[in-house]
Order: structure tokens, then C-alpha cells, then sequence
């Protein structure tokens, strides 16, 4: 729905703290996604490639999400939920580009768009896009801003339940009374 709020969620595919943010909040998005209540937007950081023994893992899997929002844009919201049930450890090579294109093929992207993951298309933007995040204020991960506003600090958004009731305490998913 172009009239719902928008939900910005700035992820890095190698930060724990992002998977327990998705751990605690995707079946909640999910539902207010579908209902048409709200715009979930990610932003695809590179922030912990340092943490990844040289593979630049963070800037990989967010290449391979920017590719599958792309060119299987109705596969993301499962990709990226992959990605993070996969979750690999910081300090740690992360996963190869075919672990990487073996999750995006169960989550429904056709092996065609996986085996362009490795070509990079969208590294540089990842690049660039953590860059313009951290100069507006969202380089850190996980973080979130409704509209674009940033939620209180009172709102920890790693309990389940506690984002969705910060956000209808904002208006969304509320009905209008008629």
C-alpha cells in the first residue's frame, strides 16, 4: 500500500544482533506487510566485512540480496530470511557464494539470478549505500526508523511483541474507524 508507513531496517547479513532483531520481529513484519499496514524497507549494510577473515562476507550477502530484490523481487522478504536462519558467526569466513545461492534456491529464486551472486553487481552499491547510511545516522546495525523517525530507546525491539506494539501505538495496523 503506497499510504503505509514506511519501516526502515538497516541489516548486516554477519551481525547477530540483526538476526536476533529478525529472530524477534519477521512473522510480526510479515503480517503487517501482508495486511498492507506497512512498507518494509532494508538497508543493506557492509559494516562487519572486517569480521569475516577476508571475504568481505557482509558486502557478498548483501550483494546477493540487492541481486534477488532485483531480479526476484517476490523471493527477497524469504531470502533474507534465509540468510539470517543461516546466520554465520562473526570472525568467521561466513558463507561461500554457493551456500549463499543455495539459500536463495529455496527460498524460490531461480538458479539462473543465484549464479549472478558472484559477479558482484551490487557491491559497489552496498559500498556506497553503507556509506550514505552512516552519514545519515543509520550505520549502526541493527537499526530501524518509522517514517523516518527512530523509535524511543524504551523500545527494545530484540522481545518478541515489542516493535509491534511500539509500531501500533504509532498507528499502524490500526483500521481506520469509520
Amino acid at each position: 500500500d503506497k499510504d503505509a508507513p514506511v519501516l526502515q531496517v538497516y541489516v548486516d547479513f554477519m551481525c547477530p544482533y540483526c538476526g536476533d532483531f529478525e529472530e524477534a520481529n519477521a512473522a510480526e513484519l510479515k503480517t503487517l506487510r501482508d495486511a498492507g499496514d506497512l512498507t518494509v524497507n532494508y538497508h543493506l549494510l557492509s559494516n562487519l566485512d572486517q569480521l569475516s577473515m577476508g571475504t568481505k562476507y557482509s558486502t557478498r550477502a548483501a550483494n546477493a540480496a540487492a541481486t534477488v530484490a532485483n531480479d526476484s523481487p517476490e523471493h527477497f522478504v524469504a531470502f533474507v530470511e534465509g540468510l539470517f536462519a543461516k546466520q554465520p558467526e562473526e570472525n568467521t569466513t561466513g558463507l561461500t557464494d554457493e551456500e549463499i545461492a543455495a539459500i536463495a534456491v529455496e527460498a524460490g529464486v531461480s538458479q539462473e539470478v543465484a549464479d549472478t551472486f558472484s559477479k558482484g553487481t551490487f557491491s559497489d552499491w552496498v559500498t556506497e549505500g553503507t556509506k550514505q547510511a552512516q552519514r545519515e545516522g543509520g550505520g549502526g546495525t541493527p537499526t530501524i526508523k518509522l517514517d523516518g523517525s527512530t523509535p524511543p530507546e524504551t523500545v527494545n525491539y530484540f522481545q518478541p511483541g515489542v516493535l509491534g506494539t511500539w509500531l501500533a501505538g504509532e498507528g499502524v495496523g490500526n483500521a481506520p474507524s469509520e
